[in-house]
């Protein structure tokens, strides 16, 4: 995440953005023995994966109207007011809503969240909302994740007793 809030080229963004999502891919079909997990995993890794195309494809118009990867040329092309600037402005967002499961983008979310352990969905949860993840609210993040689950995410941890 750090790497990303000090981006300022849209190539480090995309890889940022990609490095921060594998390993979401993977913990969010990490139980096995749900039934609900490797689909919600595939789910959640086909939906990043379009994604990701439809960032790419979104930043490759940006760089061919500004000539540059860097992110301080963006206002100035869009201030031209060009058609392909503002088709790259448009996927590049669109592909981002994706990422960070905003509004109207959000279908894959419910699945991966419901499937995901409770730890898994707190990042993912904080991801989203561009917060700094924290495991002291529900004690170690490592017991957090190896604890095994029977349904989806719970707003706070379970009751031992």
């Amino acid at each position: 995440m750090l790497v990303l809030a000090s981006a300022r080229e849209l190539i480090l963004l995309f890889v940022s953005f990609e490095l921060m999502s594998i390993p979401l891919y993977v913990l969010t079909g990490f139980v096995k023995r749900e039934d609900a997990a490797p689909e919600a995993a595939l789910k959640f890794f086909l939906v990043g994966t379009a994604s990701s195309a439809v960032i790419a494809y979104g930043m490759s118009f940006i760089f061919g109207v500004t000539g540059s990867t860097e992110l301080s040329a963006i206002p100035g092309a869009l201030a031209t007011g060009d058609p392909m600037m503002l088709l790259g402005m448009t996927l590049l967002l669109a592909g981002l809503g994706f990422k960070i499961a905003a509004f109207p983008f959000h279908m894959w979310a419910p699945d991966a969240y419901e499937a995901a352990q409770h730890a898994v969905c707190r990042v993912a949860r904080r991801r989203a909302e561009g917060r700094r993840v924290s495991s002291r609210s529900s004690g170690s993040t490592s017991r957090a994740l190896a604890r095994p689950r029977s349904s989806g995410c719970r707003s706070s941890p379970p009751s031992r007793g």
